[in-house]
């Protein structure tokens, strides 16, 4: 054990690693915002590529007017975005819960502990 505290440096054969304490439930929330994410972004993508393939092949059409498939291929457009962007604000929300829990990890500079 070096430096204080809940920081520890394992040694095993020739790896050396500095591990952080992290509690379960942090892990289990951080695991949850994976899959939710995943999803979103699954679904996102779906909905805003297939609608708007659909939207640009009528819109390539000569007879081109506003009807209820390209008005639905525009909302479907407007979803996917949104469901992409939620996806990307909950992976910016994990990620700022890992570098959060880095930081809460940190030593004190009087431990001698070369935090990574």
């Amino acid at each position: 054990m070096n430096g204080g505290g809940a920081m520890i440096e394992t040694q095993y054969h020739s790896r050396t690693s500095k591990v952080v304490p992290v509690n379960e439930s942090d892990l289990r929330d951080l695991l949850g915002l994976d899959a939710v994410e995943l999803g979103l972004m699954t679904v996102g993508q779906f909905f805003a590529s297939g609608a708007l393939w659909l939207f640009l092949d009528k819109y390539n059409d000569p007879k081109f007017e506003w009807s209820g498939v390209t008005g639905f291929c525009a909302a479907s457009f407007v979803f996917g975005l949104v469901m992409v962007v939620v996806a990307i604000v909950l992976r910016l929300m994990k990620r700022g819960r890992i570098t959060r829990i880095f930081s809460e990890t940190k030593p004190s500079p009087a431990s001698g502990y070369d935090a990574p």
